[in-house]
C-alpha cells in the first residue's frame, strides 16, 4: 500500500524540514569553533609579539655589556607563531644607537637574523649579519685607526677617506693631503692610499717616503689592518663602504655572526691577529 507523505510535510514535522535544520546547527557550530580558533591564534600572536623582542633585547644587552636603559630596538617579520611552534623565532631585525664598536668608535647598528632560538644562549642563530654605520662624528677613530694615530681628522668624499696633516718638510710646516680607500679581505681592514701631495711641493711618493720617516708608512703604504684581537671570535668582517652625505660622510662596516656566537663562550671572546 503507497504511503502518503502530505501529511509529513505538511504538519512540518518530516525529514524534509528536519534535515536543513540539522545543517544549519553544524554550520553554526563550525563557524563558532572557527572564531574562536581565530582568536585563540590572535591571541598568541599578539602574546608572543609582546614577549619575544623584549626577551632578545634583554639577552643582546646582557651579552654585550650594555646598561638596561640603552636602546635596543628589535622587530619580528612575518609570523611570529607559526616559527614558535618549531621551537624558534623566525626572521628578526634589531637596532642598537649609539654601540662603541672598536676603539672609541661609535657607530649605530643595525642586524639581522634569519632564526633565533628561543633561548639564543642554548641554539644557534641562523643567517645572522649586522652593519655599523659609523657617522663623521666617529670618523676621526677611524682615521687613526687606519693609519696608526698618524692622521685623526678627514672627511669622507667621493668613496675615499680623505685628510690632511701637517708635517715639518724641509724646516717648513706642509700641508700634506692623502685620499685612502678602504676594503676587507680575509676579515681585515685593507687600506690603499691612492694619492698623496704636499703643499707647494712636486713631490712623489718615493720622494715623500724618506722625508716622512716614521710617518711614510703608515701614509703611502698599502697594509692590511687586523681586527680581529679587537673583535669577538664570532665576527668576521665582509665589507666596508664609504658614503658621502649632505650632512658629512660616513662608513658602513658589515660583518657575519658565527652561528654560535651567544651559545658558545669562546666564540664571544675576543680573536688573535698572530696568524694574519
Amino acid at each position: 500500500m503507497k504511503r502518503d507523505h502530505s501529511d509529513d510535510v505538511a504538519g512540518g514535522t518530516g525529514p524534509v524540514e528536519e534535515r536543513p535544520r540539522r545543517w544549519r546547527r553544524l554550520w553554526v557550530v563550525a563557524a563558532v569553533i572557527v572564531v574562536l580558533l581565530g582568536l585563540l591564534v590572535g591571541g598568541a600572536e599578539l602574546f608572543l609579539r609582546a614577549i619575544i623582542p623584549n626577551v632578545i633585547a634583554g639577552v643582546v644587552r646582557d651579552k654585550i655589556g650594555l646598561s638596561q636603559q640603552h636602546e635596543v630596538d628589535v622587530q619580528l617579520q612575518g609570523s611570529a607563531l607559526i616559527p614558535a611552534l618549531g621551537g624558534h623565532v623566525g626572521s628578526v631585525d634589531l637596532r642598537i644607537p649609539d654601540l662603541e664598536v672598536v676603539d672609541g668608535i661609535t657607530a649605530d647598528v643595525s642586524a639581522h637574523a634569519d632564526s633565533i632560538p628561543f633561548d639564543p644562549t642554548k641554539g644557534r642563530i641562523e643567517g645572522a649579519t649586522a652593519t655599523a654605520t659609523i657617522s663623521s662624528d666617529s670618523v676621526g677613530p677611524l682615521l687613526a685607526l687606519v693609519t696608526d694615530g698618524v692622521v685623526d681628522d678627514g672627511t669622507v668624499k667621493d668613496g675615499l677617506l680623505e685628510v690632511s696633516k701637517t708635517l715639518q718638510l724641509f724646516g717648513y710646516d706642509v700641508q700634506l693631503s692623502a685620499e685612502f680607500g678602504l676594503s676587507v679581505q680575509d676579515g681585515n681592514l685593507v687600506v690603499d692610499p691612492s694619492s698623496i701631495n704636499a703643499a707647494g711641493f712636486n713631490l712623489t711618493a718615493e720622494q715623500l717616503r724618506p722625508l716622512l720617516g716614521d710617518n711614510a708608512s703608515a701614509l703611502l703604504d698599502t697594509r692590511s689592518v687586523c681586527l680581529r684581537d679587537r673583535l669577538p671570535e664570532g665576527v668576521t668582517l665582509t665589507d666596508i663602504e664609504l658614503r658621502q652625505g649632505v650632512l658629512g660622510g660616513s662608513a658602513a662596516v658589515t660583518a657575519k655572526f658565527d652561528p654560535e656566537l651567544l651559545s658558545n663562550p669562546t666564540k664571544q671572546q675576543f680573536g688573535s691577529c698572530e696568524a694574519s
